[in-house]
């Protein structure tokens, strides 16, 4: 029988540190627990919890990372999700951060792996008192501990898991309730067939249920572990309530689980990624793309991209772009596009009709204004793309451009928040960016290497205007210069340009290089990735950058935490901070193996960005829209 190579425990938190740090000292104490990594899911903790995490990962035996995301209520799925997508073993084991385990529990989980099969563990449940005791006196709870005692004097609420019992473990292969997240065991491939867990459960409840109907419903059966592998849960008022919860979360997470049963799905839109869907599904939509955009930039790229893969499910489209647009070239080739070239006045130039279009999506501000005045005149319905993290004007017309469209689909968090301030009745839904997958010259790059030989190459992509962060990018190559033989390439034109090469004067290594469309390249044959904004909806040249395998230092700033997450798949560092922008360059550059591990993140956590993914989310956004609609 086929056992896991490589286990990734999942570790669940809350704002709960002190729980969490003996969890992981019980972690560290495992016996032959053969290779191993621990991710921490953390749904949202205070800062207390990250620099807990900190202290841990610099004296661990064992490799520690931490996936975070921002506290907006319960999010188990989601942050389990994001800590899966970034776990690099093929068995995946889901803990909760106030569980303890015994010496013995990686072992167990990998010696009762069977294809085809996920392991539902159990747990001890702790009383007030005791958890106290643990606590406070670091008591240390063993198999041999007095558990009989314990029951009987009320400190503990069962016997049952941690006693051996023969022929349990496949009698209920076929029952999903009792499964619990707390402590379970499954198959990579298994987890991303059914695509995880399904993020519409937000608040407590249902979430590992859902998963477990999913996952028989495919084909992938219950075993037990309840005698095999038990933890012991701490007490803590929560889950004494939980059964008692009447609220609406619970409500709508069982109207969810439901619905879960009564249609035996396997999969979920809302997991990993996106489902992919039939491409006849789509042969009947007509949908009229708006952006009138004077250049090329990130925002053009993704219209783009977003274009030509709804063109591979099927979608009918007509694109409206300026006469002069860079896009007319790009899409030329795509089948099933349309292009309609047209000049200002807009909403004089081209009219859209209801009985042409299924609804418009405009890409930028202008052809959401033109989306809106035809909406007035012609009932045409309209999504906006938004991707500026900056709070529009607050006039009465901007507000109902917004709060009339269908839906806004906000590139990050940051973007819908201040979106939200303008305009908070809007329809908002987060959709990033794609990663591009961008082209690679394999002779050009080592063309670039050759050029830059001996030393690192620092790269930097974006236009070069002062949001972008270039001038203290600069400061701190000057800082690493006197330690490091570096190059510094900038990539990209704008404004400043003139004005960054004046500051940058007499520095040898600064290189300005001008726009390309060959970043692909520049991005193969770099070491590092520098992206010190101090603005960005969310920040596409960083897929770009993981995707190529790059080290990166970003910005903590508006969207790019959404996508850069410290320590894991790159390190953050202040806004407008040369100091530390230049201290975070040099420990990836003096710890090849930090480097390399933020890397390797990077590459993998970037997949679900991928066009054939993200489309998906598109696709089941606008089918629920066209219903909508129609209705």
């Amino acid at each position: 029988m086929k056992k896991p190579q490589k286990i990734s425990l999942i570790v669940t938190t809350f704002n709960s540190p002190k729980y969490l740090e003996m969890v992981l000292e019980r972690i560290g104490n495992q016996k032959n627990p053969g290779d191993f990594e621990v991710i921490i899911a953390d749904d949202g903790s205070t800062s207390e919890t990250s620099e807990l995490i900190k202290k841990i990962q610099s004296k661990a035996s064992f490799p520690l990372f931490h996936f975070w995301h921002e506290d907006k209520g319960f999010r188990a799925a989601a942050a389990r999700n994001g800590a899966a997508r970034i776990a690099t073993g093929d068995y995946l084991v889901f803990l909760d951060g106030d569980c303890l385990v015994f010496d013995n529990f990686i072992l167990k989980h990998r010696a009762i792996a069977e294809r085809s099969w996920f392991v539902r563990g159990s747990r001890v449940m702790l009383g007030q008192e005791l958890s106290a005791n643990v606590i406070e006196n670091g008591i240390q709870l063993t198999k041999n501990s007095p558990w009989i005692s314990m029951r009987m004097s009320g400190k503990v609420n069962r016997l049952g898991p941690l006693l051996k019992i023969p022929f349990m473990e496949k009698r209920l292969a076929y029952k999903w309730y009792g499964v619990k997240t707390c402590n379970l065991g499954i198959w990579r491939s298994d987890f991303e067939a059914v695509n995880g867990f399904d993020e519409r459960y937000i608040g407590w409840g249902y979430e590992d249920s859902d998963l477990a109907v999913r996952l028989i419903n495919k084909g992938v059966l219950r075993k037990e572990g309840r005698s095999n592998i038990p933890v012991v849960h701490f007490w803590h008022e929560r889950e004494m309530s939980w059964h008692q919860h009447k609220n609406k979360e619970v409500t709508d997470n069982k109207i969810l689980l439901d619905d879960t049963i009564l249609r035996k799905s396997c999969y979920t839109y809302d997991g990993l990624v996106a489902k992919k869907h039939n491409v006849s599904e789509y042969a009947g939509l007509h949908i009229l793309h708006a952006n009138f955009a004077k250049g090329f930039r990130g925002g053009e790229r993704q219209t783009a991209l977003l274009i030509t893969e709804l063109a591979k499910a099927g979608a009918h489209q007509t694109v409206l772009l300026r006469y002069d647009s860079p896009l007319i070239e790009l899409l030329a080739q795509v089948k099933n596009v349309k292009i309609r070239r047209i000049k200002k006045p807009y909403s004089l130039y081209f009219i859209a009709k209801k009985d042409e279009y299924s609804f418009v999506h405009s890409h930028e501000t202008k052809a959401a204004q033109w989306a809106y005045i035809n909406f007035r005149f012609w009932k045409v319905p309209y999504f906006i793309t938004r991707r500026v993290a900056r709070i529009p004007r607050e006039t009465a017309v901007t507000r109902d451009i917004y709060q009339q469209a269908i839906t806004v689909l906000c590139l990050s968090s940051a973007v819908q928040k201040k979106l939200l301030k303008t305009a908070p009745k809007s329809r908002t839904y987060i959709v990033p960016d794609m990663c591009a997958k961008l082209p690679v010259d394999m002779a050009n790059v080592e063309n670039m290497r050759n050029q830059y030989s001996g030393s690192i190459s620092l790269l930097h992509v974006g236009a070069l205007v002062r949001e972008k962060g270039q001038y203290e990018l600069i400061d701190a190559f000057r800082i690493l210069k006197k330690k490091h033989k570096i190059n510094l390439l900038l990539l990209g034109d704008g404004n400043h340009a003139e004005l960054m090469k004046s500051y940058a004067r007499g520095e040898d290594g600064i290189h300005f290089l001008g726009f390309h469309q060959n970043v692909g390249d520049f991005l193969a044959s770099a070491d590092l990735f520098a992206f010190p904004s101090h603005e960005e909806g969310l920040g596409s040249t960083l897929l770009d950058a993981m995707n190529a395998g790059l080290p990166i230092v970003a910005s903590n700033v508006d969207g790019i935490p959404d996508l850069i997450k410290d320590n894991v798949n790159g390190l953050l560092v202040p806004v407008k901070n040369s100091k530390e922008l230049a201290e975070a360059i040099q420990s990836l550059i003096e710890d090849n193996t930090l480097a390399q591990r933020l890397a390797d993140n990077g590459r993998n956590y970037v997949k679900q960005y991928y066009p054939e993914n993200l489309v998906q989310k598109y696709l089941e956004i606008y089918r629920h829209a066209d219903l909508k609609i129609n209705n």
